[in-house]
């Protein structure tokens, strides 16, 4: 997820969108308001082949519809995909509904069993999608 603006919960987020483009893994953004300005301000648009916005969709998360876009305009089913997000209440509610697997960016995941994967920061992400 890409809300996240201090360096700190930014860190390892360019080695891990570049490893990703350079393995060929399509990358997307969906956001609930328009997330371009953000991500040129963070220096990070020119990883991602696709954008959806909940205005362009017509709905926000956590209703599946932004997720189902960004799916087709990648090119991949659920089963090929990972949404990674940081609220798992919104987040993880439009994975589940939409079919995908789910990472949750979490220094606190809760107790009992979720079906999401909590990650603490990007580089336990990297170590999710590479190791």
């Amino acid at each position: 997820t890409i809300s996240r603006s201090t360096s700190t919960s930014r860190s390892g987020i360019e080695a891990l969108l570049g490893r990703a483009r350079d393995s060929g893994m399509g990358l997307g953004v969906l956001s609930d308001y328009p997330p371009q300005a953000k991500l040129e301000h963070l220096a990070l648009s020119s990883y991602f082949d696709v954008v959806v916005s909940a205005q362009e969709v017509g709905v926000f998360k956590p209703h599946p519809r932004g997720i189902e876009v960004a799916l087709e305009r990648l090119g991949v089913s659920p089963a090929e995909a990972l949404y990674v997000g940081d609220r798992a209440e919104v987040d993880a509610a439009a994975a589940r509904a939409a079919g995908v697997p789910c990472a949750i960016l979490t220094q606190t995941p809760p107790p009992g069993p979720h079906d999401y994967r909590a990650v603490a920061d990007f580089a336990a992400l990297h170590a999710l999608l590479f190791d």
